[in-house]
């Protein structure tokens, strides 16, 4: 009797123990997220406060700034997002936001994004707190809460986030994650196979926006909110920053090694700056013979003698910043603030072509400048109604140049060619025909001899009746 007691009472721990199992599989992924309609979201000024709401509820706080509200609007109408997403509320390290159940797809122009790579993100305690991280990049701070750690790394990998990306940097009221639009594979091409790709911190900014502004006592170099570096009680070095920057058309600021980088470079839409500033600080080098190298115990990159880079303890970061200088070809290392200057870069030799009889002649880039208006700006009437975009394009000598259209809805307008015998102003327009409702924006982007793009043409436009 004790003995058939004894197995029915095991039996039943095993039933009891597969209903758990059962129920413990069926727990979905939980997701703490609040729908909105991403059309109905606006900018709004609320007691003195820049918020960004729909009807009554309102999603983000931008203080005193109008313009990080007004994009953070036109980043939310860009992707369509209708989902903003949280972990960790009250005081959330991570917002995201979704599109349809799934993760914005391309990049903004203009954003602040940083890439990285999901498959290697993870959660780490380092000292103490538990971070999300990909390699030496930290991403999230979720203090104490390993539970919330693990869960940030769960929803990266489930939406297959690659890009972390702010508005109103720094204390960003608004984060976002994106992804990386997918490569098309042409017609009559193989398959190609890549290689592990190198990854690069990088910011994307507005050189055309770029300026020296004096905050708290410190002069720096700001585009809008985003203060980029900080040169201290020197107004000169801060606005030589700024004339490099824009003199080069730099648009990405990058680093090796952060927080605290050894390495800091720039990029012009995606390619080394070529040239000679006037009086820039540089020194040149050879990047064939440049590497990695040990002495003293700290890993720093050298050409030669002549040691550049010191990583410290980090022999990863030294070998990645050898392979970024031998993948743009830089062959001078600059500064502006020396000692301990506020502003390194990286740049290279112009290319010199060879003409018949004339041997070795520098060919020098033009100096372009574009502006871009939409007309009417507001529109409330009959639809279907065009709105015409009016446009001028300015160049300092002869050139041929390439510019297309690039629009608020994710379109690309085709290449136009526009050639310059001389220095001087063309213009140049394009129409957009809507037949419903609709708020956004269009560009005027040269896309060579040089990159260069205008502010955003904006326009609201509203047929009758609704």
């Amino acid at each position: 009797m004790v003995s058939k007691r004894r197995s029915t009472f095991k039996f039943g721990l095993i039933c009891l123990s597969a209903l758990l199992l059962l129920a413990v599989c069926s727990i979905a992924f939980s997701e703490d997220c609040i729908s909105f309609d991403p059309t109905k979201v606006e900018a709004k000024q609320i007691s003195g406060n820049w918020k960004v709401v729909q009807g009554d509820m309102w999603m983000l706080d931008f203080g005193a700034s109008k313009e990080n509200a007004v994009k953070a609007v036109q980043i939310i109408q860009h992707y369509k997002m209708d989902s903003q997403c949280f972990v960790g509320r009250p005081n959330a390290p991570m917002q995201y936001y979704l599109v349809n159940g799934k993760a914005p797809v391309g990049p903004f122009p203009g954003e602040d994004a940083i890439p990285f790579n999901p498959k290697t993100t993870e959660a780490k305690q380092i000292n103490g707190a538990w971070k999300v991280v990909d390699g030496d990049h930290w991403m999230l701070d979720f203090g104490k809460s390993e539970a919330n750690a693990n869960e940030a790394v769960s929803i990266i990998k489930k939406y297959e986030f690659n890009n972390i990306c702010f508005v109103g940097r720094p204390n960003a009221p608004m984060m976002y994650f994106r992804k990386d639009k997918p490569k098309l594979l042409l017609p009559g091409y193989g398959r190609q196979i890549p290689g592990p790709a190198m990854k690069e911190d990088c910011i994307k900014f507005n050189p055309n926006q770029v300026e020296a502004k004096q905050i708290s006592g410190n002069w720096k170099v700001v585009q809008g909110d985003m203060w980029m570096l900080d040169f201290g009680a020197s107004k000169e070095q801060a606005e030589k920053a700024v004339k490099i920057i824009k003199f080069y058309m730099m648009d990405q600021q990058c680093f090796v090694g952060r927080p605290n980088p050894p390495m800091q470079y720039y990029l012009t839409n995606g390619k080394a700056p070529a040239g000679e500033f006037p009086g820039e600080d540089a020194i040149p080098f050879n990047p064939k013979t440049t590497e990695a190298k040990q002495i003293n115990g700290a890993w720093k990159v050298v050409d030669g003698d002549h040691w550049m880079l010191d990583f410290g303890a980090n022999k990863e970061n030294a070998d990645t910043a050898v392979k970024i200088i031998k993948k743009y070809e830089f062959n001078h290392i600059c500064f502006v603030g020396r000692p301990n200057a506020p502003m390194m870069y990286f740049r290279k030799d112009k290319l010199r072509l060879i003409k018949p009889g004339n041997i070795g002649v520098l060919q020098s880039l033009p100096n372009i400048s574009v502006t871009l208006k939409a007309n009417p700006s507001k529109y409330h009437g009959d639809c279907p109604s065009t709105i015409t975009f009016d446009g001028a394009i300015t160049a300092d000598r002869a050139c041929e140049v390439k510019y297309t259209f690039p629009r608020s809805d994710g379109a690309t307008g085709p290449t136009f060619t526009l050639k310059f015998d001389a220095a001087g102003t063309q213009k140049v327009m394009t129409t957009w025909q809507l037949g419903a409702d609709y708020k956004g924006w269009q560009t005027l982007k040269v896309t060579a001899p040089v990159t260069v793009e205008s502010k955003m043409a904006e326009f609201d436009l509203k047929c009758k009746g609704n």
